[in-house]
């Protein structure tokens, strides 16, 4: 074998030049970009668990770990980005493994047990922070005097599976007292450039034309994962079966490993029926010389096998082993190298290129085994893997075959694994005993598993004796003469009436000639003719051929002409009756004898393809049906069905037939009834309708008719003919109490073949199809006739007594489809052409049609539903969709479209179906292309023609139009400034949200239009008129009727003296006035530049923005009384302190404004400059609102601080502010001042302009005061996120983060939900925050608040400065809403908002009068925002020195301004999200899940939009099994945490305790509280079992460990509160506190019960009255006005804290004329933070 792979080029590599010492392997790289991917993932921990008995020494075991650490190098490294951002390696000298030790050994065995659980998971999950940890941590958990559980955790860029077997082997020699020399640093080998060339054209072969992914079993085997949680299952083969294997590896020249790869690879093959595949396996890249060194020497190579059905398993063996030996010859270059150079697609993630791998594992040494002591694999492990499946081989030194399988379990379940593994293991069994045997003849399953599966693919047998359909009618009409038999718009037919009428016609077809065998169509619409007419026929002896007359003409011809039929009857009829006999017919009135074996029917089915087929069924098989049918379902005289499926289906044979062989009644409806829905609702009612029967499609639209829930006479509903949606069935469920039963069956069969009782909650599945009916089987076979397993797709066969002879008159298409039952010797079977798995229930799972599925890049694909999301559209006559090879995008769908009847192909609109199709589907299931043809051309057999269909021309984008009149010219202009696109590059038909338009954009454009267009339209009518063309139309149609904005309009004001501040400063300015100088108020914009800098240019460019912005030059004074007012300085340039130089201190130009210049050591110290630099804090008075440094850092990097202050600036003016700065410095670099067009406004103008606009003859305050009264009335208090530690009376302001991420194919999915609601992305984010907050326990009714620019006119987008205002967004979550339907809600309400953004949100807080707290927001504790990443590496300049780039470093953020403020920062990469909360209110493992339970909503809104809230779990599969399996004991008996639909909540959510067992069992002394109190167990007792709903509230913690919080609060009805009496004051505080008051708010009189806020109080007010109070000698703080609002309380309190009612003699030093202490003044601060003062 070494022999053969160093023929294949695996030799001994040329020896290369030493790498730096630095430098990182191909693989540690790998390792270190998935890291830096995911800093917070595990994904590439590697974890092990050893049980370890015997005395072991824990501080001498430390310390020898800490010895094989100093022997390798690799464990003391740590990975860091150099200034290029490429990863350097550290090795330091004093850096040791993690070490931690747990003592577990007085705790009980259970506790001891769920505590080990905990804390493995935690070390496993654990991520490694690459810069500073060391690559391995050890746990050391005791069990008891001499048990331990060591739990350790490698990092993969410094581990292999083969460093266990050397760490082990070291350890154990140190713990001994040996000592460890150092290990030489042996990196591995690098290929030489011929041999990499040689792997590269090695691997190029393998991989052309690379194969589908796999679709593994179940009914998630073809999904996307949306995360790494993986399962684990393992069996263990004897000691026999390893002999075995290397018994054949021998005679086959074979390794162990060969065997067992050619083994999955028969195990894959069967379980998908693929016979081209790709297998991922690990392998090791050591040699002599680094067999002893601990580190990453990995890779992974492709298998590409290719076994085939008939093929033997020595074949497969050998092709196998020679696939195996290229793979291993060319492993030494890097798998990604391969998938880049050979550019494979990876649309759908590069897991889709191998979703399975196989690999052989090393045996670890036996682990830490110092003498004394033991060691054994322990079985705790973590919980990620990254592909679908992976299977591990060990060859265990007891000679036993462990194989390990380790799966995602979003894609295969438990069970599904499970069974997979013990598949394995019987297949191996019998290949090894049977190697020549084709793969397709190889067991799979066991003889029990076998039994098992014969007897659910086989229906009750049921025997009756032998019948015809006439037999069962007139036994009917003889027993029941004078009942009801059929109903027609009020007339009754009795039994007597209907069989002497069909008798009458039966004795007119038989003295026609007619009789047996010959065929009479039957052209009628439901009527009673109808039943007369098919009763008539049958009693004849003929065969019933009944033919829709509403069929196309050409259909019609087909079917007439094919079946040959002796008599046709048309509406017309036949002619009076009257003198025909009216007796039963017998055998010797008939022209032929009739019996049980005579065709009883013939009705033609289309199928999927081609011309309409004929299939005559006998007497007997439908007859048996209908006997069994009547027992089964107890059917009798008052059973009454409505006469609803087309005379063409047989389930109206049923309708007909059936009803009157069980004696019930028949009711027609009259013409049209069907539409007609008060038509059918009273009929329903007049008849008592027990049974109707329905299609799907035809349910689900009945379901959303009004009047349909008066159909309360229903009993059961059978349905049938197309897959049946679970949310259909649900909605079913919750309109009827009436039995649902779903139905398959083709036409082949006798009227269905399965059923399944549809009982209990569906969810999103399609609803199974159930088990075979009586005398039939069901067989799901491969492509050799072999049965399939459990959740394996096959197709389905339909064999037994009760399947069709063959088709009319088709002997060709007969042999086909009625083939051999290989299973009933003699018996023929159906191929149905339908694909389906089974579950383990025994149950049939439709999948779809075989000839319409297809497969790309691994997706399982129904061609019927593309093309039925195509045929929506109301121009679209006929869709069929196919796949195409297209150039550059490969194997495609491709969608063929003719137009309706009567239009041409010019009137379909494609653009309108390619959005629609977009929406509904997924992006995988779009076709790349469509075609617009008069016809779709057919062969002459009747299928498509192929050929003669034109290729479709596939376009890179929308086409362009040029803008047509002046108002789209101009608005195409505004467009393209806005979002940042060329000038001419925006067509007439582009839409601003496709273009990159966002709702933050949209208020822009709208002001915009206002400034451009002279007209004012809203955020929503830019939604509703997304185009330039349709904005610009309805532009032009509001310009026609006039100006009607009452707003002012902005221009610049007089410059001379103090300006007023705007709301959103005076905000900020008392918050400054209350807490004095701070940091809080700080924004930290800076920015990196690379390459050369021209630092004298740097700092007269800031110069040069300060000069052009006033804002950055404005202190703040108080004038007349205490009023704040803007102080403008005039533009001077920057001052220059370089520090770090010769110079003692540089010359400075303005005191007001320098730019400070120190030189730093590296990037390092220029970031650690940085953080000092934003802890400024600014003295507003005397200060200028801007800091600016510049930090130079060698090596050709520049770090620019400008720290601003949010009383001149918020984040929206980063834009502005480096724009200028980039602009500036250009010009400087040239030796030019900056050349732009002066600015029209300054901020000072904007402060006026907001007073005019806010003034309340402007007419705009007060509508939007009302909006926002209306908006925020009776708003829940909180409905953030459940605080884990109590609510403090003031924050302190402190932050903390935790990050996630979403990758860029959710994103595009969302955007394709919020384009296809006509939503943004932020209302979709906004929402499903919402949702999280709704599900964790916060109710319907969830405020979130979010901030908006505030820059609603186009003369402020230009500006620096504080324009932001905050709006609180009120979700309305009630009545169960869908997610799609929470969107449009959501759209609807921003939108609202977004009208109303005008009023500062501390005047909506006045405005609506909440309930004031220090504590938190008056309105929401979450806020929510959307930004764009910032820019990186964009080129400034570019010189003979190189290229300057310009990278904005985002804000470092330490403050927290809310519970929990979401920053979602969104790119092409998808979204990178960012949660600020408060840690004294949040433990971190708290908003770790709530971000989890966010992305789980996000995934869910991305891939079943159309789920309920109720129905949305944000707790995953193993969180919801661990709760209920683990935490809650035993089902029935335990405690049970659940929320108001009754569903167990998931960890830290809050519900009501439910417990089980006795206290269940009893029952209260009056009934209504037992129904109260004790409910039927939902969650997984016996039936009949009961919880007792205790009133406690409680939640689980991560440990498992329940947590009381205390009681219910019970629902009570208060009366509406009146006006407050008046009740004078009484002492003497009281009527200073009243006198004050009333002065403050101009109040006549204040009593002791009115309250401060009712009164029109608010936070500045609270600050003078404590003010005034202080001088007038009252110990009133403005933190008491908070607490104690209704003033006798607030007297009480003012008493008490100065008892003798006398205050001191207080001195306020200037500007402080608050009186308020230092911790006052902070405490009162956040009062302005809470109100949004510091939120941007």
């Amino acid at each position: 074998m070494r022999r053969r792979i160093a023929q294949r080029g695996l030799g001994a590599a040329a020896e290369q030049p030493a790498a730096p010492a630095d430098a990182l392997t191909d693989g540690q790289r790998r390792m270190w970009f998935v890291q830096s991917v995911d800093p917070s993932g595990a994904l590439l921990n590697v974890p092990v668990s050893y049980r370890i008995t015997g005395e072991i020494d824990l501080a001498a075991l430390r310390a020898a770990v800490n010895a094989v650490a100093r022997r390798h190098p690799v464990l003391r490294t740590t990975y860091r980005e150099d200034a290029d951002g490429d990863p350097v390696a550290t090795v330091h000298d004093d850096l040791t493994p993690g070490w931690a030790e747990h003592d577990l050994s007085g705790a009980s065995a259970h506790a001891r047990k769920l505590r080990l659980e905990v804390i493995a998971q935690r070390a496993f999950a654990a991520p490694f922070d690459l810069r500073t940890d060391a690559p391995l941590r050890i746990t050391m958990v005791r069990l008891g005097a001499d048990e331990h559980v060591m739990l350790l955790v490698a990092h993969h860029i410094a581990w292999d599976d083969a460093s266990w077997r050397v760490f082990f082997g070291d350890l154990t020699r140190a713990y001994t007292g040996a000592e460890l020399t150092p290990a030489p640093a042996r990196p591995a080998r690098p290929s030489t450039p011929e041999s990499a060339d040689a792997d590269l054209g090695y691997w190029r072969e393998v991989m052309a034309n690379p194969p589908e992914p796999l679709e593994l079993p179940g009914p998630n085997g073809s999904a996307a994962p949306t995360s790494w949680r993986s399962g684990r299952a393992a069996v263990t083969l004897p000691n026999r079966a390893a002999q075995r294997i290397a018994e054949l590896a021998r005679e086959t020249a074979a390794t162990p490993y060969m065997v067992m790869l050619a083994l999955f690879g028969a195990l894959t093959h069967r379980y998908t029926h693929s016979d081209d595949f790709l297998v991922a396996a690990p392998v090791i890249n050591r040699d002599a010389d680094t067999a002893d060194v601990i580190g990453y020497y990995g890779n992974s190579v492709v298998m590409r096998l290719r076994p085939e059905p008939t093929m033997t398993f020595r074949a497969l063996l050998a092709q196998t082993r020679e696939t195996a030996i290229g793979a291993f010859s060319h492993q030494r270059v890097n798998l990604d190298r391969v998938v880049r150079e050979l550019n494979v697609d990876r649309r759908h993630g590069a897991e889709r290129l191998t979703r399975v791998s196989f690999g052989f594992r090393e045996l670890d040494g036996d682990g830490f085994c110092p003498p004394g002591v033991t060691c054994r694999r322990a079985e705790l492990r973590g919980h990620l893997t990254q592909l679908p499946l992976e299977l591990m081989v060990e060859f265990g030194a007891d000679g036993g075959v462990l194989i390990e399988a380790e799966h995602l379990i979003e894609i295969l379940t438990p069970a599904m694994a499970r069974q997979l593994l013990d598949h394995f293991a019987v297949l191996i069994d019998d290949a090894l005993s049977r190697p020549d045997e084709p793969l397709n003849r190889l067991r799979l399953m066991d003889d029990e598993e076998s039994a098992w599966l014969r007897e659910v693919s086989n229906g009750e047998a049921f025997e009756t004796p032998a019948a015809t359909l006439v037999d069962l009618i007139e036994a009917q009409a003889q027993r029941t003469p004078d009942a009801v038999a059929m109903v027609y718009e009020g007339r009754h037919y009795s039994y007597r009436e209907v069989n002497e009428a069909a008798n009458r016609l039966a004795h007119w077809l038989i003295g026609a000639g007619i009789g047996t065998e010959d065929r009479v169509a039957v052209l009628l619409d439901k009527s009673p003719e109808l039943v007369v007419t098919a009763l008539g026929v049958v009693k004849s002896g003929a065969v019933y051929l009944p033919v829709d007359p509403t069929y196309p003409q050409d259909r019609l011809d087909f079917i007439l002409a094919d079946c040959d039929a002796k008599l046709v009857i048309r509406e017309s009829g036949v002619g009076e009756l009257d003198g025909f006999p009216a007796h039963n017919p017998t055998d010797a009135d008939r022209v032929r004898p009739l019996g049980p074996g005579n065709t009883a029917y013939l009705i033609y089915t289309s199928g999927t393809t081609g011309q309409p087929k004929g299939v005559p069924v006998p007497h007997r098989p439908i007859s048996e049906y209908f006997v069994w049918f009547k027992g089964d379902y107890q059917v009798d005289a008052g059973d009454r069905m409505l006469q609803v499926a087309s005379p063409s289906f047989d389930i109206s044979l049923a309708e007909v037939f059936g009803i009157l062989a069980c004696g019930a009644r028949v009711v027609v409806h009259k013409p049209g009834g069907l539409n007609d829905i008060g038509y059918l609702t009273n009929l329903l009612r007049d008849e008592g309708i027990t049974a109707m029967h329905f299609v799907p499609s035809l349910l689900g639209l009945f379901l959303s008719l009004p009047g349909v829930n008066q159909w309360r006479t229903l009993e059961r509903v059978p349905i049938g003919g197309e897959p049946l949606p679970g949310e259909v069935a649900d909605r079913f469920h919750a309109t009827f109490d009436a039995m649902l039963h779903n139905f398959y069956g083709p036409t082949e069969a006798v009227i269905n073949a399965s059923r399944f009782k549809v009982e209990g909650k569906q969810g999103t599945r399609i609803v199974p199809i159930g088990t075979p009916k009586i005398n039939t089987a069901m067989y799901l076979l491969d492509d050799s006739l072999q049965p399939v397993p459990v959740g394996v797709i096959g197709e389905i066969y339909i064999g037994g007594t009760h399947v069709a002879h063959g088709y009319h008159r088709r002997p060709g298409l007969t042999a086909e489809r009625f083939v051999a039952d290989p299973f009933v010797a003699g018996a023929r079977m159906y191929r149905s052409g339908d694909l389906a798995r089974r579950n383990a229930d025994g149950d049939i799972e439709f999948v779809g049609r075989a000839d319409e599925q297809v497969k790309i890049r691994g997706f399982r694909i129904e061609l019927g539903d593309v093309a039925s999301a195509i045929s929506v559209d109301p121009s679209v006559g006929q869709a069929v969709v196919l796949v195409s090879e297209l150039p550059r995008l490969g194997k495609s769908l491709v969608g063929y479209l003719t137009p309706v009847a009567g239009q041409r192909v010019e009137d379909v609109d494609v653009e309108r179906i390619r959005a629609r199709v977009a929406a509904a589907l997924p992006e995988y299931m779009a076709p790349a292309g469509y075609v617009v043809v008069e016809e779709i051309p057919l062969t002459n057999h009747g299928k498509i023609d192929r050929s003669a269909l034109p290729d479709p021309q596939i376009s890179s984008g929308a086409a362009y139009r040029d803008p047509g009149n002046d108002t789209e010219v101009r608005l195409a202009g505004i467009f393209a400034d806005l979002l940042g696109r060329d000038a001419g590059a925006v067509g007439a038909d582009d839409s601003f949200f496709d273009l990159g338009g966002h709702s933050l954009l949209a208020t822009r454009l709208v002001a915009a239009v206002r400034a451009g267009c002279g007209v004012e339209i809203g955020v929503r009518e830019v939604f509703e008129h997304p185009t330039v063309a349709e904005l610009a139309r309805h532009i032009d149609t509001l310009a026609l009727a006039g100006p009607v904005s009452p707003r002012p309009a902005l221009g610049a004001g007089a410059a001379d003296g103090p300006a007023p501040l705007s709301s959103a400063q005076l905000r900020s300015w008392f918050a400054y006035r209350i807490e004095g100088r701070s940091t809080v108020g700080n924004i930290p914009f800076a920015a990196r530049l690379s390459g050369p800098c021209d630092l004298d240019a740097l700092r007269r460019a800031i110069g040069d923005v300060v000069a052009r912005h006033e804002i950055l030059r404005t202190t703040y004074r108080e004038v007349d009384g205490g009023v704040p007012h803007q102080v403008i300085h005039p533009a001077a340039a920057a001052g220059f302190d370089e520090r770090g130089t010769s110079e003692e201190e540089a010359r400075r130009v303005d005191s007001a404004m320098e730019v400070r210049v120190e030189r730093c050591a590296d990037l390092d110290a220029a970031m650690a400059a940085l953080d000092a630099q934003r802890r400024h804090a600014f003295d507003l008075e005397n200060e200028w609102p801007i800091r600016a440094a510049i930090f130079p850092a060698g090596q050709g990097q520049t770090v620019v601080s400008l720290l601003v202050h949010h009383i001149a600036g918020d984040h929206w003016s980063a834009g502005v502010l480096f724009t200028d700065l980039l602009t500036a410095y250009r010009s400087r670099v040239n030796q030019q001042p900056p050349h732009w067009e002066p600015l029209p406004i300054q901020y000072r103008d904007y402060g006026a302009w907001q007073a005019e606009l806010l003034a309340e003859d402007a007419g705009v305050a007060e509508p939007q005061r009302d909006y926002w009264r209306r908006q925020l009335a009776a708003a829940p208090a909180e409905t953030g996120l459940r605080p884990d530690f109590p609510r403090p009376p003031v924050p302190t302001g402190k932050a903390e983060t935790v990050e996630f991420e979403l990758d860029a194919q959710i994103r595009q999915q969302l955007l394709e939900l919020a384009r296809g609601e006509n939503a943004t992305e932020f209302m979709l984010l906004q929402a499903a925050v919402a949702v999280v907050l709704s599900k964790a326990g916060s109710g319907d009714d969830v405020l979130v608040g979010t901030p908006v620019a505030g820059r609603g006119e186009s003369e402020l987008d230009q500006l620096i400065g504080f324009f932001v205002n905050i709006l609180a967004l009120r979700n309305d979550l009630r009545g169960n809403p869908t997610l799609r339907q929470i969107l449009d809600r959501a759209r609807d309400m921003a939108l609202a908002a977004y009208e109303n953004q005008d009023l500062p949100f501390d005047q909506v807080v006045d405005a609506v009068r909440p309930e004031r707290t220090l504590s938190r927001n008056p309105f929401f504790q979450v806020v929510v925002h959307v930004r764009d990443e910032a820019p990186v590496d964009r080129v400034l300049t570019s010189g003979p020195d190189g290229d300057t780039t310009f990278t904005a470093l985002e804000p470092v953020f330490d403050v927290a301004h809310a519970d929990v403020s979401l920053a979602f920062f969104v790119s092409t990469a998808g979204y990178r999200g960012l949660i600020g909360y408060r840690p004294e209110l949040y433990e971190r493992a708290t908003v770790q899940r709530f971000a989890g339970w966010l992305t789980r909503v996000l995934r869910a809104f991305a891939a079943d939009p159309d789920i309920t809230l109720a129905d949305l779990s944000i707790a995953d599969a193993d969180e919801q099994r661990q709760i209920l399996e683990e935490f809650s004991g035993a089902p029935g008996a335990g405690g049970y945490v659940l929320d108001e639909t009754l569903r167990p909540t998931p960890i830290g959510v809050v519900g009501e305790l439910y417990v089980g067992g006795v206290l269940a069992d009893g029952r209260y002394p009056d009934a209504a509280t037992t129904a109260i109190r004790i409910v039927a167990d939902p969650v997984g007792g016996q039936p009949g079992s009961r919880l007792l709903r205790t009133g406690t509230q409680a939640r689980w913690r991560a440990d498992g460990v329940l947590e009381h919080l205390g009681a219910v609060a019970l629902a009570t009805v208060t009366p509406a509160a009146g006006p407050v009496a008046f009740e004078a004051p009484v002492t003497d505080t009281e009527r200073l506190l009243a006198e004050l008051l009333g002065e403050l708010v101009d109040a006549d009189r204040v009593g002791r019960r009115d309250e401060f806020f009712a009164l029109g109080g608010d936070s500045i007010l609270a600050v003078q009255l404590a003010s005034r109070a202080r001088d007038a000698g009252l110990a009133l703080t403005a933190r008491m006005v908070f607490e104690h609002p209704v003033l006798a309380a607030l007297a009480d309190a003012v008493d008490a804290a100065d008892p003798d009612g006398q205050a001191g003699d207080i001195h306020h030093p200037p500007m402080s004329a608050s009186g308020l202490s230092e911790h006052e003044l902070a405490e009162l601060a956040s009062v302005w933070a809470d109100s949004g003062a510091e939120l941007s």
